[in-house]
């Protein structure tokens, strides 16, 4: 017999031939010569009513093809395709999922890793927004904890959703698992019909003392719901689920407000009058484009309009606000929209940022991490040390992760590390006090963060040829040069106030013809 492969891709099947056989096209560029080899592939149909088995047979060369006599659902077809395989790791692959090149090998490398029971991948449809970004529990009232997919529709890039952290459950649509692991805690419980046997694995695997892992840097597209079967039997299913693990659960707000600073469901707005103008964006989610969302609405009521607001897709978690901030949010969310309203989109727009005033400094550096791109982030990291010198040095990353804590570790152990900060007011108030920011984030095309530090005051360390860059000159200090101007705290503020006031930004709006301003 052949070596034992590193990791044994089990797929199971039932009907679609179709979506099977994009979902094989996909491995076979991805893996390449790896597949069949390196990468066993094992292959279960669950006795499709079409010519599934044929499709499959057609790759026997390559697979182990398994052929049912009847249906056993998804959780009794993987029990059998992890019976035959002979791989260290399992990795169970929904037909309905398209693998990109490397997605396979980082998540099995994550879970032959010390401690971890399973890893998974965050999920995208196949519209490029966001399916899965792990399974987070909530408690909706005093007796139910429901689990749910955070972020779900949000844009795929999010970069909120493209952390690595540990969480209680991953999707079985992509899941790695040492084989060791899936044969000591059971396998799927085959009592369920076609869902929560992943979320009931995951459990049991966090019982047995091993980590599940979440990795938002791997993308795997998943179109959920293309194959059949998948939503039969969800009152029982959810019915077994609670019979097992209802008083075990526990609520995970306190995660979301110590990963993200963010808050499970936005506030709450009772219905008002009519606006006159539409702001069509995210409002209420984390991320610069909800932060300029928000600017934008605030910037129109202080140009005297009655903005109301379109969001594309209510957020499951929202960040944790001034009232102050959410003013503006929930006087928006209230206003009656109109069919023919003039409409502002921010994300065309340049920055809008309305700086409270000058701080005196004093309090020494302060950097701004983007969690989601930790290369970026000990970039950023390492900027901070090299201008804090003998001062003070405050870390604030954009997600607070076990490997960003490992990072602020290696890097600059003197540092205080501070919790993500979601809140541009409280940021504003805290570079009132810093010296020196280091903003540099991929993620934020507006350098909202740059722009805010520099409107109170702190020299700022920018991304070169950012649009904080080019708004402040030589107000600002790009990436890898030596600081400068640190002392101009008073002509970083007028910058700020007057390239990215509502009144500069928003001049070339249209007002509605019927409204006397």
């Amino acid at each position: 017999m052949s070596a034992a492969p590193l990791a044994s891709v089990v797929i199971v099947t039932y009907g679609r031939r179709d979506v099977t056989e994009t979902c094989l096209r996909s491995l076979e560029t991805a893996l390449g010569d790896g597949l069949g080899s390196t990468w066993e592939l094992v292959l279960v149909d669950n006795a499709s009513p079409d010519d599934t088995l044929e499709l499959l047979n057609a790759w026997s060369d390559r697979a182990t093809v398994v052929a049912l006599p009847e249906n056993r659902n998804f959780a009794g077809g993987c029990n059998v395709g992890a019976e035959v395989a002979r791989g260290e790791v399992l990795v169970f692959l929904n037909n309905d999922t398209i693998v990109p090149a490397g997605a396979l090998e980082a998540l099995v490398a994550q879970a032959r890793e010390p401690g971890v029971g399973a890893a998974g991948p965050r999920l995208l449809y196949p519209d490029g927004t966001i399916q899965h970004a792990g399974v987070w529990m909530v408690r909706e009232n005093a007796s139910v904890v429901l689990p749910y997919h955070v972020f779900h529709h949000e844009p795929g890039d999010h970069p909120a959703a493209a952390i690595t952290t540990d969480l209680d459950c991953v999707t079985a649509a992509c899941l790695a698992m040492k084989a060791e692991v899936f044969h000591a805690v059971g396998g799927y419980e085959t009592a369920y019909v076609n869902g929560w046997e992943d979320v009931d694995l995951c459990l049991r695997v966090r019982l047995a003392g091993q980590r599940v892992v979440y990795r938002g840097d791997i993308v795997v597209v998943h179109d959920e719901g293309a194959t059949r079967g998948r939503q039969q039997g969800l009152n029982a299913n959810a019915e077994i689920f609670y019979g097992r693990w209802g008083t075990a659960l526990e609520d995970d707000r306190e995660a979301f407000e110590r990963i993200w600073d963010a808050g499970y469901g936005p506030p709450d707005a009772p219905e008002g009058a009519a606006a006159d103008i539409a702001v069509v964006g995210p409002v209420r989610t984390l991320g610069a484009a909800a932060a300029q969302g928000r600017a934008v609405l605030a910037g129109l009521e202080a140009l005297g309009y009655a903005p109301g607001v379109r969001e594309p897709v209510a957020p499951t978690l929202s960040p944790r606000l001034t009232i102050a901030e959410w003013a503006p949010v929930q006087a928006a969310r209230s206003r009656t929209l109109d069919d023919d309203l003039p409409e502002v989109l921010p994300a065309e727009l340049p920055a809008v940022v309305m700086p409270p005033g000058v701080g005196p400094g004093g309090g020494g550096v302060l950097a701004l991490l983007p969690a989601q791109d930790l290369a970026r982030a000990a970039q950023v990291l390492d900027a901070a040390v090299a201008v804090a010198g003998s001062l003070p040095l405050v870390v604030c990353p954009s997600a607070l992760t076990a490997a960003v804590e490992a990072l602020v570790t290696q890097r600059a152990p003197g540092a205080q590390l501070l919790g993500p900060m979601a809140s541009e007011a409280l940021l504003a108030a805290r570079s009132a006090v810093a010296d020196v920011v280091v903003a540099v984030d991929p993620a934020d095309p507006w350098d909202r963060a740059a722009l805010v530090a520099a409107g109170a005051g702190a020299a700022v360390i920018v991304r070169p040829d950012g649009p904080a860059h080019r708004l402040l000159g030589d107000l600002a200090t790009p990436l890898g040069t030596p600081l400068r101007a640190a002392g101009e705290r008073s002509a970083r503020h007028v910058a700020v106030r007057d390239g990215c006031a509502p009144q500069q930004v928003l001049a070339g709006i249209v007002r509605p013809t019927a409204l006397n301003h």
